[in-house]
């Protein structure tokens, strides 16, 4: 398949979004509450979110990583 007929049908940002940003309020605070990768996973995986947990875990920390530069901005 060349580039112009895979581009073609697609729109340009089509899978910009992860597929665990829906969840990621949930992810958050049972990681804070103390659940380990492993329920996240499974909880994930109930939801139809099929991922490893180093991509749960890498999640994480991108998050956390982006709430703490955005703390550290002045008002």
């Amino acid at each position: 398949m060349d580039a112009a007929t895979f581009f073609e049908n697609r729109p340009p940002g089509f899978n910009n979004r992860s597929k665990i940003s829906p969840f990621r309020n949930d992810i958050l605070e049972y990681k804070k509450r103390g659940y380990t990768l492993v329920e996240l996973q499974e909880f994930l995986t109930a939801n139809g979110v099929k991922i490893s947990l180093a991509g749960i875990s890498a999640y994480i920390r991108r998050i956390q990583l982006r709430g703490g530069r955005e703390a550290k901005q002045p008002a």
